[in-house]
């Protein structure tokens, strides 16, 4: 018998890391391919395995969940002090 909470849990944080990549790098007009290739650099993983988790096939580990997140935040820290005038 299958834990439903844990299939829940399990597909949100998928879904959470799924969407921190493309957050990240999803930047229009990229590929699936070439967001999977920054997102392996900055994680230090392979491009495969970011695709994986990109189609929420594998359960990543929590340091890519964290260093994803905190890419976003600087990436959004950034664009607000561009937009508030500073360099």
């Amino acid at each position: 018998m299958t834990d439903v909470s844990y299939s829940n849990g399990r597909e949100r944080a998928r879904k959470k890391v799924a969407d921190l990549i493309w957050e990240a790098f999803g930047d229009a007009g990229h590929t699936q391919a070439a967001i999977a290739k920054a997102a392996a650099k900055l994680t230090k993983m392979s491009d495969r395995q970011m695709i994986n988790y990109m189609q929420r096939k594998a359960d990543p580990p929590l340091h890519v969940a964290d260093a994803l997140e905190a890419y976003v935040v600087a990436k959004t820290e950034r664009l607000a002090r561009r937009l508030g005038g500073e360099p």
